[in-house]
């Protein structure tokens, strides 16, 4: 592997939390991950089941142009998207499997990660104080789909920060409990509590559901949860207001009507969906607001069932995976993304973009994960991690 891959991913990572919108960090891709990946085009296609499948769905979903609907002239932009999607996962999948690589990647995603969400804390306290929504930086701009990612980070900086352990017949002994990862993972908690995401919130309650069932240290994870509940039943009115008031005053912020109106337009259309480039009519972002609504809606029932079975093989790896703490972090983001995804996402192929972190991602590194196939011989331990 050249150095230039790992290095142009590094790039992108950084930038997709450093840069000021989205577009910049998009930017950082294009020149500093897809010349790299043509350098070393080999690695796009040397890969097992799990990953043809999600070639499969990748290609199924731009294909979807090909019939669809496109009211905007958005089509090559959602191809480009697709393209470059599979790109990010091949060149990703291939770095991580160089164990000091990935390992380099973890850590410059959560200080990355961190280091945004204090900023935006920073410099948007007025507005926090005032209960106002704020918004983040690169892929954390979007106000639903920036908690998300956050949500994601703060998963990895507890998995970084020793907390999770492991139970017998996993890791030989958990690691010393690190303060400074443990900070970070308050942070970016903080961020997605401003960041007034229910989807979000709720992503990251499954994911702490899942830590808990699974590590050592699950009574650490509970006290957590127990003294943020007990902070905010003793905390000042004024101070609740801020933090639950938002979350509350939305309603269902039109979500049931949404849906409504996707499973009317899906039943038009049920086998091959309406295209990546279609748009919502009833919706104001124009797209189904739903994960599993938006697979039916842009791609049909041919999309929804190619996800499910990546889904079946993401989770037979993890089921054949080596048994330690990182398969457990792993099993929390993907819970993160799939109970996120109920009330939101758009075309799982739009990118470069914040799927990219909160759902691709998680499936790489459960397609990595040392203990199967091509992993297992080049990785060391994952309790080394």
């Amino acid at each position: 592997m050249t150095i230039w891959l790992p290095v142009g991913l590094l790039a992108f990572l950084v930038a997709a939390f450093a840069a000021p919108t989205e577009a910049v960090a998009s930017l950082v891709f294009y020149v500093g991950v897809l010349p790299a990946a043509a350098a070393s085009w080999r690695i796009l296609g040397a890969f097992g089941a799990a990953e043809r499948l999600a070639l499969a769905l990748i290609a199924w979903s731009g294909m979807t142009l090909l019939w669809g609907e496109d009211d905007g002239n958005r089509s090559h932009r959602f191809l480009l998207g697709a393209a470059c999607t599979w790109v990010f996962l091949a060149c990703l999948r291939h770095v991580l499997t160089d164990f000091a690589w990935r390992r380099v990647l973890v850590n410059v995603l959560v200080w990355a990660a961190t280091a945004n969400a204090a900023g935006v804390l920073l410099f948007n306290a007025p507005a926090l104080l005032d209960g106002q929504r704020i918004l983040g930086w690169g892929m954390t701009r979007q106000p639903v789909l920036g908690g998300s990612v956050m949500a994601m980070a703060c998963i990895t900086a507890l998995f970084r920060s020793g907390l999770m352990g492991v139970r017998a017949g996993g890791a030989a002994s958990p690691p010393p409990v690190s303060v400074a990862y443990l900070a970070a993972a308050a942070v970016m908690a903080g961020f997605v509590v401003a960041m007034q995401s229910r989807g979000a919130l709720v992503g990251c309650a499954g994911a702490l559901v899942v830590l808990a069932w699974h590590v050592r240290r699950w009574r650490g994870l509970m006290a957590c949860v127990v003294a943020i509940k007990v902070l905010l039943i003793s905390a000042p009115e004024r101070l609740r207001s801020l933090v639950l008031g938002p979350l509350l005053d939305r309603g269902l912020s039109h979500r049931p009507e949404i849906w409504a109106r996707s499973v009317e337009l899906i039943r038009e259309k049920p086998w091959f969906g309406h295209g990546l480039a279609a748009n919502l009519p009833i919706s104001p972002t124009g797209f189904p607001h739903s994960l599993y609504l938006s697979l039916l809606f842009y791609s049909g029932v041919v999309g929804l069932v190619l996800f499910l079975a990546l889904a079946a093989a993401v989770a037979l790896r993890l089921v054949r995976a080596e048994p330690g703490v990182e398969r457990v972090w792993v099993a929390a983001l993907l819970a993160n993304a799939l109970l996120a995804g109920l009330t939101d996402f758009g075309q799982i192929t739009k990118g470069p973009g914040p799927l990219w972190f909160i759902l691709w991602l998680p499936v790489v590194l459960a397609l990595s994960l040392p203990g199967s196939p091509r992993a297992a011989a080049s990785a060391p331990p994952a309790a080394a991690t």
